[in-house]
């Protein structure tokens, strides 16, 4: 059974993929801030669940260390920190933490879970519309998410020369973003 890593698992998006992946017949694992919340959720759909906070480099070490026996085939990053404010209104330690949650953390799981993941395995980063929709209060949230596409298209190249399918991609809504639904290397 392929191992399935949900970062972000425990609500929203997240908790939705988990949710699939389960019904699909992954071996699931909800990373998540709240491990209360991973652990309900992990309790009420037959998962397992691992503290990940994207903000927070340890507890990607640690969950690395704790999933390396087994290894993981798949790893879908989906948490934010949202700062949806105007430029004149940007709070540098929520602007902070946006980026940290959506291009510094998945660049900090690809450090610590290139060894665990599978030869064939893939690394997905969510990221979504406001990326290529620009309007006001969704300056943080726009930029944030269309790094996620750079991100995931560096990460595919940096990981291609450690295995021959390991890769790295981003997700957004059909027929947006610069052309595909899907990029990778």
């Amino acid at each position: 059974m392929e191992r399935i890593l949900v970062i972000g698992g425990a609500r929203a998006l997240g908790s939705a993929v988990a949710r699939r992946a389960v019904a699909d017949g992954y071996d699931v694992v909800i990373g998540a801030r709240n491990e209360a919340a991973a652990d309900g959720l992990a309790r009420e759909i037959g998962a397992t669940a691992v503290r990940i906070d994207l903000q927070d480099e340890s507890t990607l070490a640690a969950a690395a260390e704790r999933l390396k026996e087994g290894g993981v085939d798949h790893i879908v990053t989906t948490g934010s920190a949202p700062h949806d404010v105007r430029a004149i209104e940007l709070d540098r330690d929520k602007l902070l933490a946006a980026f940290a949650a959506k291009v510094i953390g998945p660049l900090l799981v690809a450090k610590h879970f290139a060894p665990v993941l599978r030869p064939t395995g893939s690394l997905v980063l969510f990221s979504g519309v406001v990326g290529w929709r620009p309007g006001p209060g969704s300056l943080v949230k726009g930029i944030t998410n269309g790094a996620v596409e750079y991100t995931a298209r560096h990460l595919a190249a940096d990981l291609a020369p450690l295995g021959a399918g390991r890769r790295a991609c981003s997700s957004y809504p059909r027929g947006r973003g610069p052309g595909r639904k899907l990029s990778q290397a």
